[in-house]
Order: structure tokens, then sequence, then C-alpha cells
């Protein structure tokens, strides 16, 4: 990995843990608030590649790690749910043999990588809130957290938490790429940076 990379993986790691620290939330629906944490990550994707993209999410992890018990859990959700919207895109683009800046301008595929990963988002992130995330946070128990949570738009029990896990990553999903795309392709295509690793 370059220098260069490595520079842009700590400044963007900077970014996202002091958002995580010191967090910028967005009412939404039923009381939960939507963030920016994961719009850094997604931006060093988009620019410098996968590898610098992955350290920033891992020096991220390690820096909030030292703050506090409540940060430290919402930090390991966040990185659990973002990096599909990563993971998921980049392995799509390297099938279709795609410079990342001809991918970023591909709408099409890059709009169906970006749907691929957040429907595989909402999957992984039902099973980590319900057995992993909420009983840290919480101190619940998988049945205590679906009796207190699974009743939500009308569904009840593991679809109705289902369904409200989808719904708030689906969200968070559009903010995360809705910000990070747009500046991301502009960025790449404004200083004819070329496609990272």
């Amino acid at each position: 990995m370059r220098s260069v990379e490595v520079a842009a993986a700590a400044i963007f790691a900077a970014m996202a843990s002091a958002l995580t620290i010191f967090p910028i939330k967005i009412p939404s629906a039923w009381g939960m608030n939507l963030d920016l944490i994961g719009i850094p990550w997604l931006l060093c994707w988009m620019i410098f590649g996968v590898r610098p993209a992955l350290l920033s999410v891992a020096i991220s992890g390690v820096v909030v790690s030292f703050v506090g018990r409540g940060l430290w859990v919402g930090a390991l959700a966040k990185i659990a749910a973002t990096l599909w919207l990563i993971v998921v895109p980049e392995a799509l683009r390297k099938l279709a043999k795609l410079e990342r800046k001809a991918f970023l301008f591909k709408k099409g595929m890059a709009g169906l990588s970006f749907a691929l990963g957040t429907a595989v988002r909402c999957v992984v992130m039902f099973f980590l809130n319900l057995y992993v995330f909420c009983p840290l946070y919480l101190g619940m128990s998988p049945q205590q957290i679906l009796e207190a949570f699974g009743n939500f738009l009308g569904f009840q029990g593991w679809l109705g938490f289902f369904v409200l896990i989808s719904v708030w990553n689906i969200m968070q999903s559009v903010l995360d790429i809705g910000v990070s795309w747009p500046v991301g392709a502009g960025t790449v295509k404004a200083f004819g940076i070329k496609a990272g690793s």
C-alpha cells in the first residue's frame, strides 16, 4: 500500500471517529436517528480503493474502542453495517473488470451493487442486532428484544424486528450513498484520480 493511501486511510478514519464521538444526528421516522459516520469510509473506497478503505474502518474501530462501552458497541455495529456497501460493490466491480472511475459512472451497475449491498446489510444486521449488539448494549436476551421491538408496522415477532432493522438500514444506506457517491465520483473526475487498489 502506498504512503498516500495510508495517509488517506488515516484522514478518513479521523473523520469517521470524530463523527462517532461527536455525532451529527439526523432525526428520521419512529424516533430513530441517521448519522454521517459511514460516509468517510465510502469516500475513501471510491477515491483511493478498497485496501485504504478497510484500513480506515479498522483504524476507526480501534480509536473508538478506547472511548467507552456504548460508543464501541455502536461503532462495531456501524462498521458491520457499512462494510457491505464497500465489499459488495467492490466484488461486482472486479467481476465486471472495471476500473473504479468507470464503475462509479456506470449508474445502473453501481446503483445495483449498492442495492445488493444494502440488502445484505439488512439481513446481516438483523441477526447481529438480535443476537450480539442489542444484547450487549441493552442487556436484554433475544426473546426480550423481540418482545420489546418486534411489533412494527403491523408485523410481529422476528418479522417485525426484521422490518424495523431493514427500514432503518435502508434509510441509512440511502443517506450514505446519496452523499458519498456524487462527492466521490465528482472528486475522482475532477482530479483525474486513477482507480486505487
